[in-house]
């Protein structure tokens, strides 16, 4: 029965081993990948619906449609 109680020590090695030697320096970087953070914005619902049905059509993850969008609307405003 003893076998079965995990130490605190035992519950860190759980898991698949860290690959990453990123630094965190924000709270919003936290469980994202390199060179990512969260964020959050407020967006029309009926657009979000748009979005997420465009994502699912595509097979695209929504975070990756959704920064596809920004990068093009950044290139446009840095040709102007």
């Amino acid at each position: 029965m003893n076998n079965i109680i995990a130490t605190a020590s035992q519950k860190s090695k759980v898991g698949r081993p860290r690959t990453s030697t990123r630094v965190i320096t924000k709270s919003s970087q936290e469980g994202t990948k390199e060179n990512e953070t969260r964020a959050t914005f407020i967006v029309k619902e009926e657009l979000l619906k748009r979005v997420k049905v465009i994502a699912k059509t595509e097979g695209k993850m929504i975070k990756d449609l959704v920064n596809e969008a920004l990068e093009e609307a950044v290139a446009k405003y840095d040709s102007n």
